[in-house]
């Protein structure tokens, strides 16, 4: 039956019991098992119940022969570890291979006496007296295995491994990321990828194809883009504004030094670790034991580029691969060196051109704001860094949703790794200040994002839309949903003007970025670009309560966020009014436009703000824990905050002389996948969306051996 392991657990090969296709190297493995156990007496795995002794298969290496029986011949040893290596290539890639070594040693018993005394010295360790009746039983057996070795390709003729895929399940109690970051870990045994848990905090976890959990690495919290050491026993990550490392030994995570918004590392056997500090940044180079890091490339301004991410050191641990950011529709792949120096293209595409071992390259065909992605395969020499022949179709339907990021990993065994994604619709329901349902605004709604704005009014909603990736409004009273853009582009931060008549929000355009484009509520007119900040991220957060300007956020080349006031009425400029360390997720003016509160993102921890506005100077942070989103009452002496639980609070504020807290009261916790999305001042009344259930679609992908039927040879 499909998923059953069938066979005995201590002779059967890895491949095997990761539920890949076996041939006659699976056959050498257990070949290789009995050897061990005639010549030392115990096996050469053991374990005290089935798991156990799949994971001493998967993950340990038997003693040598010659520290149990300490007079074997080293040339027996050699030819039962390498029956016993962990990647079928590594192994006599047939019996003949083998019955050809065993008759060497045969040979080189009977010229060699010290040979011969060597395998009768093993014998006699285990046996005792009788030497030279049990040597010559020794020698008898070998004769036999030589026989069956020269017998098996005959009646076993090898096979070619067959595709096989599957899809690996959610951890327990936790989800999928979106992008899960998926990386296989050096020797192709298990893989990290990010998960996050159930107030949407990401970790990352790792799993062996041959275990049915997933182990999240404790200290690893707002972790991303997680990356393996050469030995397998660390993963590098971004968490906090910082690069990290944890060991998977259980010991604490460490800093290695500063990345304000990392865009992904690499580790070479040398103990050196490349990554992008920003995104907007060059590749820099640091020891992973910490250090000061050192930029390797150079953001090039003639070729229009905004800068560089996701490296990926190459076979020989000095060159790596790396995409370069521009506002063209194909990204370039590029090859450079530790050392510096100039760099190489590798080819084009809709993303990174990630190394696939040995010899192939995986990237998408379009970007990420096309929902339907491809992911293809090209032919790459990893020693000159060249592309050639056409691409390859290897899987269709792939997501990621970070600029570059190609969201795949290929083992050194050859298995693919690589995500479907599509998010959940969800239900748009009212609930009164205790919580309890009031009334259903809509049954069911696609919003990409799972954001929505209502309007002044309270009678309609404005949403971005999954699949077209476009803007709409939908009526409360009729539940009619209109499509107002056609640009099927992703759209996030939708906000009504206060008259009601316009909807600004942020829109992607390409590799050019995100930019706050305006369009009339009604449908009627284009829509447009109003404002670009410099930089790839441009998030529209709100209107003054004029309608004057719109509040908009951006972040810089450091990584920063930048808070800009837009004029409306097309007289005036732009200008920057605040810039703070970290990321700014929510930010609301309140009705009578004095105050401006926040939540900022800071070394991995939310915290909530009342600055006066526009002048910024007077600051309050609000007593509570972890906010996601701020929305004010009808005057600015009452604030609702959401937290990372789903716990609704109410603050109230004194504003006379300054500005004070005046009380923390909650109101209600919501359940687990519902959100806040507004409030009507008609009846006081909040908006939350709620996650229809069988709606999500997550699954990580495995492919293994799909080299074998893709023409990819």
């Amino acid at each position: 039956a499909e998923g059953t392991i069938l066979g005995t657990f201590q002779y059967m090969s890895p491949e095997q019991l990761e539920g890949r296709e076996a041939d006659a190297r699976s056959d050498v493995w257990a070949f290789g098992c009995v050897l061990y156990e005639m010549a030392t007496g115990r096996r050469a795995f053991e374990g005290r119940s089935p798991a156990s002794m799949i994971g001493a298969i998967m993950t340990t290496e038997p003693a040598k022969l010659s520290s149990l029986a300490p007079m074997a011949p080293q040339a027996l040893d050699d030819i039962v570890h390498t029956c016993l290596a962990k990647d079928p290539d590594d192994r006599w890639q047939s019996t003949g291979d083998l019955r050809r070594e065993l008759q060497k040693l045969q040979g080189s018993a009977a010229v060699d006496p010290s040979s011969a005394s060597g395998v009768r010295a093993v014998v006699a360790a285990r046996r005792g007296p009788s030497a030279r009746v049990q040597g010559a039983a020794v020698l008898a057996g070998l004769a036999l295995l030589v026989a069956i070795g020269f017998l098996l390709p005959r009646l076993m003729p090898a096979s070619p491994p067959r595709l096989m895929t599957f899809k690996v399940g959610k951890p327990a109690g936790d989800e999928l990321a979106f992008p899960a970051e998926p990386d296989w870990s050096p020797d192709g045994s298990m893989f990290a990828c990010t998960v996050t848990d159930s107030d949407g905090v990401p970790s990352i976890a790792v799993r062996s194809l041959a275990d049915l959990q997933f182990r999240v690495l404790p200290g690893t919290a707002g972790a991303a883009l997680p990356f393996w050491s050469p030995d397998g026993k660390s993963l590098g990550y971004f968490a906090g504004g910082k690069l990290r490392r944890v060991d998977l030994d259980g010991s604490s995570a460490t800093t290695i030094c500063d990345a304000p918004d990392g865009r992904g590392g690499s580790w070479s056997k040398a103990d050196m670790i490349v990554f992008a500090p920003t995104a907007l940044s060059a590749i820099q180079r640091v020891s992973a034991k910490g250090g000061a890091p050192v930029a390797v490339t150079a953001v090039d301004s003639t070729k229009h580029e905004r800068g560089h991410r996701y490296p990926q050191f190459l076979p020989d641990g000095e060159h790596f691969l790396f995409v370069a950011l521009t506002p063209e529709e194909q990204l370039v792949t590029y090859a450079a060196s530790v050392k510096g120096g100039p760099v190489r293209e590798v080819c084009r595409g809709g993303s990174m051109a990630r190394f696939a071992p040995p010899d192939r390259v995986l990237y998408f065909d379009q970007q990420v704001n096309d929902i339907h992605l491809r992911l293809l395969s090209r032919h790459f020499d990893p020693r000159s860094q060249k592309v050639s022949g056409d691409p390859q179709l290897i899987a269709e339907d792939v997501q990621s949703d970070n600029f570059g990021y190609t969201n795949a990993s290929v083992s050194s065994k050859g298995d693919l790794l690589f995500q479907h994604y599509r998010g959940p619709r969800q239900a748009l329901l009212w609930v009164d200040r205790d919580g309890h349902p009031s009334g259903t605004a809509f049954a069911e709604l696609d919003l990409g994002s799972r954001s929505a704005a209502l309007s002044p009014d309270c009678r309609r909603i404005a949403f971005p839309s999954q699949d077209p990736r476009d803007l709409f409004v939908a009526e409360i009273g009729t539940q009619v949903a209109t499509r107002l853009t056609f640009n099927d582009e992703l759209v996030q931060g939708v906000t009504f003007s206060p008259d009601g008549r316009r909807i600004a929000y942020s829109g992607l355009d390409g590799m050019r970025g995100w930019g706050a484009r305006l369009k009339n509520a009604d449908g009627t007119g284009k829509d447009s670009l109003y404002f670009h900040a410099p930089g790839l991220f441009t998030a529209v957060l709100g209107w003054t309560p004029t309608g004057d300007y719109t509040l908009i956020g951006s972040r810089n080349a450091a990584g920063r966020s930048v808070g800009w006031l837009v004029p409306m009425s097309g007289s005036g400029s732009p200008h920057p009014f605040n810039e703070v360390e970290g990321l700014v997720g929510d930010a609301k003016i309140s009705p009578d436009g004095h105050w401006l509160a926040s939540v900022v993102s800071k070394r991995g921890t939310r915290q909530a703000f009342v600055h006066s506005f526009p002048d910024l100077g007077a600051t309050l942070q609000l007593p509570v824990d972890d906010p996601v989103t701020v929305i004010w009452g009808d005057t600015s002496r009452e604030l609702f905050i959401e937290d990372a639980n789903g716990k609704v609070v109410r603050v109230a504020l004194e504003t006379d002389n300054g500005i004070h807290a005046a009380g923390v009261q909650t109101l209600f916790h919501e359940p687990k996948a519902q959100i806040l999305v507004g409030r009507s001042r008609v009846t006081g009344s909040f908006l939350v969306a709620q996650d229809r259930p069988g709606t999500l679609i997550d699954d990580l992908d495995v492919t293994l051996g799909w080299r074998a039927t893709r023409g990819t040879k």
